[in-house]
């Protein structure tokens, strides 16, 4: 089963006719068809899911997750506190970028799946967090 609160990825994954997908309901944001507000996190709240996968738009290098939306915030972070376990997917490019609103800090992310990480201090927060480091970009 997947829950999510993009329509863009419900599209993608509704290919697949064996996968059971569901919708979270509530506001649409069309700018990039996310699903958000109070509705959306009372849906979320009602499951309890193995893993959650969350984007962001920025990454302090204190570990910090942020974004630019308040909506969007309350809902990643509602979806990280019915989750076992939480994997973030960025590329390096998040990295030391500046949003305003904090979503959380490295302590609540089990997994970080990104391209490369060059940054020390984030690289260290991960460590120190007992985060698991995925870099998908192999080096000669």
């Amino acid at each position: 089963m997947v829950i999510s609160n993009n329509l863009n990825v419900i599209d993608t994954l509704s290919v697949h006719p064996s996968m059971e997908l569901v919708c979270v309901g509530g506001k649409v944001r069309t700018a990039d068809r996310a699903v958000v507000g109070a509705l959306a996190m009372r849906f979320i709240e009602s499951f309890r899911v193995d893993y959650a996968l969350i984007g962001i738009s920025a990454l302090d290098p204190d570990g910090s997750l942020l974004d630019f939306a308040i909506d969007e915030v309350e809902v990643s972070q509602t979806i990280i506190r019915n989750a076992r376990k939480v994997i973030l997917v960025a590329d390096s490019s998040k990295v030391g970028r500046s949003a305003p609103v904090r979503v959380c800090g490295m302590e609540a992310i089990d997994y970080f799946v990104c391209d490369t990480l060059a940054d020390p201090d984030l690289r260290q927060a991960c460590a120190d967090n007992g985060v698991t480091l995925i870099e998908t970009l192999t080096h000669p």
